[in-house]
């Protein structure tokens, strides 16, 4: 993981030895096996194994992700492979991470998708453009946005003022300053009656309305009784995180409680950061000390650090009385 010691940055292992030594300008989270640092304003790679693989000579980088990373030179951008070869050339104002074999690219302030080969998948014309989900993008065109196919086709017109991709069948769009649903036909399914709607997952939904936040099912209809003040979704959760009047508590799919409002945490270190679970467990806070639970609210690592990072490969840092430290899934600290 990235550490900062005197103002320099390096990677530390779970034994809290330097696998990169502290003496760089910056350096990001590893991903796909290679950790970009950052010498003398320029970038470069390291392998899992603390070597340098790729020398230090781009303006700009970003993650690896399917063996491949956009990186910057001057002011625009192009794609290489973990050898350090250039993919695609430097003619890019922007490249997206690539997902699926494709990237989003932008050309001369137009936005369009093309394949990591550089073969173009959807003419780069559009102000805006999303990655496709259900077969469908998002994108805008003369200021309004509309949903196409992988072939450019346009499926739905070009007419709302905002749109999220599809998800469970239905895509949260807006127009005249409000919020609703539609399906892939572009039929208007749930009324536009919110100040922000989320996107739906197993049927649920995430709404606002002013600052009250509520959760609805497919048919538009609220589930549960209560309003809260902040909310995470149910996004490959049974539970998920809701806070009102200044506590977070948890609740299901039914809208029903689980847990008291007991959880307290704002900022870097806050419940909106962690209820995610991730490895199976998700860091909570009561009374101003951390520990974990479980997917059913179970707690499996009592409240007794000062701050936590989430878990990741069965491990996760803790700090207790100023000493920072990994423990495992039981709690139990590592070697």
């Amino acid at each position: 993981m990235v550490v900062k010691r005197d103002g320099k940055f390096g990677y530390i292992n779970r034994g809290f030895l330097e696998v990169i030594p502290c003496i760089y300008e910056g350096a990001y989270t590893a991903h796909d096996g290679m950790a970009p640092v950052m010498q003398n304003g320029k970038w470069g790679y390291f392998n899992s194994k603390g070597i340098k693989v790729i020398d230090f000579k781009y303006d700009g980088v970003l993650d690896f992700r399917e063996g491949f990373a956009p990186v910057q030179s001057g002011n625009k951008w192009g794609l290489i492979d973990k050898a350090g070869s250039l993919i695609l050339p430097f003619e890019y104002e922007y490249i997206s991470g690539i997902l699926d074999d494709i990237l989003i690219v932008r050309k001369d302030e137009k936005y369009g998708i093309i394949s990591k080969k550089g073969e173009i998948i959807i003419p780069m014309i559009y102000e805006a453009i999303s990655w496709f989900r259900e077969g469908l993008a998002y994108a805008k065109l003369n200021n309004k946005f509309g949903f196409i196919d992988k072939k450019n086709n346009i499926i739905i017109p070009f007419s709302f003022s905002s749109a999220n991709k599809f998800s469970d069948g239905l895509a949260a769009v807006s127009a005249n300053g409000s919020y609703g649903y539609i399906d892939k036909k572009g039929k208007v399914i749930i009324p536009f009656q919110y100040s922000y709607a989320y996107d739906f997952y197993d049927g649920i939904a995430k709404v606002q309305n002013g600052s009250n936040y509520y959760f609805i099912g497919r048919n538009g209809k609220q589930i549960g009784q209560f309003h809260y003040h902040d909310g995470l979704d149910f996004y490959k959760r049974k539970y998920t995180a809701v806070k009102y009047d200044g506590k977070w508590g948890f609740i299901d799919k039914k809208g029903n409680a689980i847990t008291e409002f007991i959880y307290t945490g704002n900022g870097f270190w806050g419940m909106y950061d962690f209820p995610s679970f991730r490895d199976g467990l998700a860091a909570v806070k009561i009374n101003d000390k951390w520990g974990f639970i479980d997917e059913n609210i179970k707690v499996v690592i009592n409240y007794d650090y000062d701050k936590v990072y989430s878990f990741s490969e069965g491990y996760a840092l803790v700090q207790k009385n100023g000493e920072f430290f990994f423990i495992d899934k039981k709690g139990h600290r590592a070697n």
